[in-house]
Parts: structure tokens; sequence; C-alpha cells
């Protein structure tokens, strides 16, 4: 018994690891840069819309948009505050009619009329209003959606919030399709939905529910054929449009973060409730996922809006959209017309990239080589300060700089002070504290780790070491004793393109003694990749051709394959920005993108693997001629054929460390029964 309890005991901790904490991920979509330098001269008003900020819903093809806050500037520089009871803040969001969904569905009692519906842009989320010119009643937009789903009799389609669409029977002859909608898994209604093309009026089932005392279309699901496969039958959902069953009621003085409604109508108005003084290096949050991001400039008041995501998938950060272009467009960081994708130093003011566009209209949409008519441009940038405030390594009383470079909407580091020819990833800048036991592991970027291997609280001391795919790198003990503040920082040097750099940097705050474990606490992370890149002349990247290598801290590229802005497309520049254009022939309307991922990952510690404990074997003790315990033979290991894996719709959580415990247990009973 004593052996069982030891096993299971050992499976439990080598399972620890399961349930370790990680720090989320997230995008965050930058508006347009207030700097009141600007505003020197006296009072003035800043204008985020959905044209310069991507937080905001904004429809290309028809150039429609909701929602507009207005900054008005009260004073000089020197006044950091905006006031409640005023206009310095103003937020409106306006209901838009004609609003096509992606999928061209017919009006449901009008087979031949396009269905078009009202939507509005409210704090920074898509909803559509349950009354006809009435926002104050709002229901969330969850899908819009012209994708195919093919399927067969028995799957389910997983909607939003729960719902779920699932074909029952599929007739292929009768061309029909019986289709059922689940709620949490709860039966909510059933439908035959034909799809012969006689019955154009039948293959559109559109789901009426009660929201707020009105009866509304919540779920519009179009079905385009039933044919046989090769082993079931099958039928091909085309065209999807979802609205939430749990809608909000706006009313004014209803309250929204530091705003207060003041209007409601065809539109929804609010101000400021609650003053802010936007002090330097802050976020203040405005409203749900809005925010304000203040410099760390106590000479300057420079901030932006912004809009973080955190849930995982992929997200569209546009630049400024540009309609009926004429003359030289432009777009930077920070600039009238700017591009959240590059990169932007708010604490300094400073930016790398211009992104720049000549030569197209309405009626000539080529950008042309030859001449060239698209160039990017890109310089080397000194004195950025880390996020943490480490010290050079040879002066412990100087802090850190190091250059930087924006490079096609990256960060990048040279390799060598004031050449861009040869650059490396930052791939990690991070003041956030790990606090830390013998044996956990700290999970950095591109495969690297960094674990305490000792704690010596006494001594005031911490011996690390840094490994790559689980390979040892290299160790160090760092002295955390404040009369060795030099030695606190450990700074890991590698031979990059042939040259010595500093890849890794890491500073220990403090070790203490906690309740159990001997404890370091690690502030202070600075990482760039050890694969580092070299650009030379005539080297392309897309469409794009290196010009000027950054040798002399500035690369330049142009334009070397002609792109022609065809309505309702996407054309890539580099691997990484791409021009959206809006789906209009009339009138030339696009931006510059590019696609950030959540995937909640980040830095990660885990927790270290015990290995499971033996209970020693006793030996067999002889009295006379009586053998008292029979010798212990090792048992047989029979052959263990690997399971043959099902497809699964999805994984659930936590069945895994189940599955191990119970196998753990299994052996553990062959090994007592043996």
């Amino acid at each position: 018994m004593k052996s069982l309890l030891a096993i299971t005991m050992a499976a439990l901790m080598v399972l620890s690891f399961v349930s370790v904490a990680s720090a989320a991920d997230s995008v965050e979509i930058r508006g347009p840069v207030y700097n009141a330098t600007d505003f020197s001269t006296g009072p003035a008003t800043w204008t985020v819309n959905a044209q310069n900020f991507a937080g905001f819903w904004y429809d290309i093809d028809d150039g429609k948009s909701s929602e507009t806050l207005v900054i008005t500037a009260s004073e000089t520089n020197d006044d950091r505050k905006l006031v409640d009871d005023t206009d310095s803040l103003v937020y409106t969001a306006a209901i838009q009619g004609g609003i096509a969904p992606e999928f061209n569905f017919s009006k449901e009692d009008d087979v031949n009329t396009a269905l078009t519906y009202q939507k509005i842009g409210f704090l920074a989320e898509e909803y559509v209003p349950l009354v006809e010119d009435d926002a104050s009643m709002l229901t969330k937009l969850l899908m819009d959606d012209d994708e195919d789903y093919t399927m067969r009799t028995g799957e389910s389609l997983e909607l939003g919030e729960g719902y779920a669409l699932t074909p029952k029977q599929i007739d292929v002859d009768g061309n029909k399709v019986w289709l059922e909608i689940t709620k949490d898994g709860e039966f909510v209604d059933d439908a035959v939905i034909s799809t012969s093309d006689a019955d154009k009026e039948e293959k559109t089932w559109y789901y009426e529910q009660e929201v707020l005392g009105e009866d509304v279309v919540t779920l519009i699901v179009h079905v385009d054929e039933v044919f046989q496969g090769q082993v079931d039958s099958l039928c091909v959902i085309e065209g999807i449009w979802q609205i939430s069953d749990d809608a909000m009621e706006i009313e004014v003085d209803d309250e929204f973060g530091k705003m207060i409604v003041t209007q409601v109508g065809t539109s929804v108005e609010m101000k400021l409730d609650e003053s802010i003084t936007l002090d330097e290096d802050d976020t203040y949050d405005l409203m749900e996922d809005l925010s304000f991001v203040v410099a760390d400039d106590s000479a300057n008041l420079r901030f932006y809006l912004a809009k973080t995501i955190t849930e995982p998938g992929t997200y569209e950060v546009r630049g400024t959209v540009i309609e009926s272009p004429s003359g030289v467009n432009t777009w930077t960081a920070n600039g009238e017309t700017a591009f959240a994708g590059f990169w932007y130093d708010l604490d300094e003011d400073e930016t790398s990239e211009t992104l720049n566009v000549w030569g197209v209209s309405d009626g000539d949409r080529k950008i042309n080589d030859d001449p060239v008519e698209l160039n990017y441009t890109t310089t080397l940038i000194s004195g950025i300060a880390p996020e943490f405030n480490f010290s050079k390594e040879d002066d412990v009383n100087t802090a850190l700089t190091y250059q930087k470079i924006g490079f096609l909407a990256e960060e990048y580091v040279p390799i060598v002070e004031d050449d861009a020819s040869m650059l490396t990833k930052l791939l990690m800048d991070d003041d956030e504290s790990y606090t830390m036991r013998t044996g956990q592991s700290l999970e950095l970027m591109e495969g690297y780790a960094l674990t305490p291997k000792q704690i010596d609280v006494d001594g005031n001391k911490v011996w690390l070491e840094i490994t790559k795919d689980g390979e040892f790198l290299d160790d160090a003990v760092i002295s955390t004793s404040d009369a060795d503040k030099e030695e606190k920082t450990w700074y890991y040097e590698q031979e990059v393109l042939g040259e010595d750099v500093v890849t890794f940097i890491v500073h220990v705050d403090e070790v203490f003694q906690g309740q159990v474990d001997s404890l370091c606490v690690i502030e202070g992370i600075w990482q760039i990749s050890d694969d580092a890149m070299e650009i030379e002349v005539d080297d392309e990247f897309g469409k794009l051709i290196v010009t000027e290598d950054g040798t002399s801290k500035t690369i330049v590229m142009e334009l070397d394959e002609s792109i022609t802005l065809d309505e309702d497309d996407s054309y890539e520049l580099t691997e990484d920005i791409s021009f959206k254009v809006a789906d209009n022939t009339s009138v030339l309307r696009y931006y510059p993108f590019v696609e950030k991922t959540v995937d909640g990952e980040g830095p990660v510690v885990e927790e270290p693997v015990e290995e499971p404990v033996e209970e020693p074997v006793e030996e067999p003790v002889e009295d006379g001629n009586e053998t008292v315990n029979e010798t212990v033979e090792e048992p047989v290991e029979e052959p263990v054929e690997e399971p043959v894996e099902e497809p699964a719709d999805e994984p659930v959580p936590g069945f895994e460390a189940v599955f191990a415990i119970a196998g753990l247990l299994a052996v553990a009973y062959l090994v007592r029964r043996n």
C-alpha cells in the first residue's frame, strides 16, 4: 500500500504543472496621437473616428461608420485635465442604415430584394438596434459570415453564445434538410428547409425571438444545396447572420465607465462624468475596452486612445483610410495619416517607418513600379529606454539605452551600432515581476528558459541557468545585495552574424525566505533573437526591393511589381503588410493593414517536475529453513500498444490529467499484485 501511495503522490506532483498560470497575450489597437505641443497657441479640437482609429467599426465598402470621440483642449500644453460636465470630451455613436450582410440574403417577404439592416458602432463593438432608428435598445452582432459549411446528418455547427445548428435529416431526392437549433445543448426550434431553386424563398431560415419585448429575427441561415456524397448525404450552409438574444437598454444618465449618457435617439451621446488628470506614464480606463495611454513625459502632454484585445484570435490593425486619393498619401506611426501597425515609442515620440503612395485616383487605380509610385523608408532611432530601468553593463550609474528600428511593422534591434543592414527581432521588453522558487522555469521566447538552480537567502545570491529547447547554455551566480548593485543584472552574450552581442538581459530584484521555500524575484527582462538577418541592395521583401541597405542608418525600398487596386480585394505588399480595397467601382477607398494574433501565451512559470519516489524493496529474511518474505521478482512488463486516437471535435480540458493518473494507478496496482 505504501508503494501505491508513493506512486500516486508522485503522479500528482508530475502533473502539477498542468495548472500553472500564464500571462495572457494581447493586441493594442492604437488611435491617433494627441500631442499638446500642436495646440500650444490655444484651444483646439482633436477628433478620433473610424477612419483614423481601427478600434471603431468601419464599413469600407460604403464608407460608413458610427463613432466619434472629440477632445477640446481648454488651455495650453500645461493643462492635463479633462473636466466633467463640459464638452472637453464628447463621444457620439450614430445608427447607420442600408448595411449589407456579408452574404447576399434576400428580404424575408421579398425574395427579389436584397436584405439590408441598421447597424451602430458602440463602445468599439458592433451592435444592431432592435427597433428601427432607435439606439435605446441595442444587441450585439455576433456573426456575419459568408463561408461555406458542408455538413452531414448529426453534425453541429457552433454559433455565438452557446447556439448550435444541426442537420437532423437530409433528403437529397426531395432537396430538403431538417435543421435544428439548440442553445447550450437544449432544443430551441427546428425547420424543414427546401434547397430547390424553384423554391428560392424557402432556402433561408429567419429565426425569430422576443428580445426586450420586441419580436426580432436573431438568426438567419441560408442553405445552398443538398447532395449525395460518397458515403453520406450532405448539406451546404452558406450565409449566417446572428445577433444576441441578450440586448441592453440605454437611457439618459446611464454610466459607461467614466462617461455618462446625455442624449439617446437615432444616436447616443455621452460626456465625461468624472474628471481625468492625464498624469505621465499612466493608463486611464475610459469605457469598456477603451483607454487613454499617456506618455512618460512630464514636460509635454502626449497620449492616444487605445482598444486592448485579449480574446484569442486574429485581428486586423489598419491605417488611416484614404478616400478618392490625390497627390502623395503618406502613412507614419503618429502623423495625421497614421498606421497603428508601425512601431511607435510614445514616451520619446519616436517612430521609424514611412509609407508613401502617389499617382493613384478614383479613375487610375494602378500603383506603378516604373516609374515608381510607392516607396517605404525606415531609420534607426537611438536612445530608446527599455521598459525596465536597466543600468549599462559597464556603468551602474548610467541608464541603459539602445537603438531600435521599426521594419515592416515589426520591432528590430541592430547588431552593430548605426548600421541597419544587420537586424534582429526584439522578442521581449518586460518590466513585470516573477517570483520563483528553486527549479521553476520561466519560459522566454524562441525556446529559451530561465531557471533558479539554487537560492541563497543568507548570502543574497541566486544561481541562474539559461537553457534553449531544454539544453544547457550558460549559468551565473547573481548577487542581489544593494551593496553589489552592479551584480544584480545578468547580461548574456552570444555571437550573432559574427558579432558578439548581448541577446538577453535579466535583473534579479531580491531573494527572500517564504513560508516554505526560498524565493527570488526577477524584475526586468530584455531579449532579442539569436537569428538575425542581413539586408542588401536588391533584396526583395514581397513586392518591394531594397535600394538602400541601411548601412547609413536608413533602409529604403521601392515597389518592384505594379499593383492595381481592384475593388473588393486585398493585396500583399510584403509578407506582413497588405492593402485592403473597398467593394466600390466608382470611389477608390483603401488602407494598409497588418494582422495581429492573440494566442493567450506569454511568459510562463512552470513548476518543477519531481521524479516518483520509489519505496525500498525488502530483501527476503530467512528464519531457520523457512523464508519469511518471498524474494520480490521484477514485474514482467507486457508490451504496451499505442492507443489509436479517434478524431475529436474539441478537447475536453482536464481529462488528460485524469487519464494520466488512472494509468499510473493501474501500473501501481500491477506492481503491487506482482
